[in-house]
């Protein structure tokens, strides 16, 4: 999450040199909220392990690869 949000400084850096709307506007801090808050989100899905722990080996990469290459 830390490499996530190390972005922060240069934008807010960017923010405070050139204002808001020229970083919205004209540096892509539009497309680079949502980009962090995605990048964010599969960072705790990953580390909680999300799925896998709530129905453990329903997400297995390896045994769903075997039962879809038996059919």
């Amino acid at each position: 999450m830390a490499f996530g949000l190390s972005g922060c400084v240069p934008v807010i850096h960017h923010i405070i040199t050139d204002g808001y709307h020229e970083s919205v506007n004209f540096a892509a801090l539009g497309t680079l909220i949502p980009m962090a808050l995605l990048y964010l989100s599969g960072a705790v899905l990953y580390a909680t392990r999300f799925p896998e722990s709530v129905w453990p080996g329903k997400f297995n990469i390896w045994v769903s690869c075997v039962a879809y290459c038996k059919k």
